[in-house]
């Protein structure tokens, strides 16, 4: 992907696999989009150094483990959907640092 590609949208393709190893070093992340795909395996830790992050759309995937508490990061985040995976575990604490977090859906986890 391009340094400078800011949008991600990739809703409702049935996509399987993980999520691609790297997706960290696309700085200018805006808005992630992937959900109605077939993802599966961990979030990865290393989402929470996408800075610029606003939009995270997870949703109706097969995603597993934890989340990650790197999401604390996020300082921008204003919308986080991780519902209707196979997410286990608690919510981290590290999440109340998301100020600007206006909706958050985990329903429909393990």
């Amino acid at each position: 992907f391009s340094s400078r590609l800011e949008t991600l949208s990739l809703a409702g393709n049935q996509i399987f696999g993980s999520i691609p190893t790297g997706i960290e070093n696309l700085a200018s992340f805006q808005i992630i989009n992937i959900w109605g795909n077939q993802f599966t395996g961990n979030i990865p830790m290393d989402i929470g150094k996408l800075q610029k992050l606003q939009i995270l759309r997870f949703s109706d995937n097969k995603l597993s483990g934890n989340i990650p508490s790197s999401l604390g990061n996020l300082s921008l985040l204003t919308h986080l959907f991780l519902n209707r995976n196979y997410l286990e575990g608690s919510i981290p604490s590290s999440l109340g640092k998301c100020q600007n977090l206006q909706s958050l859906s985990l329903a429909v986890n393990n």
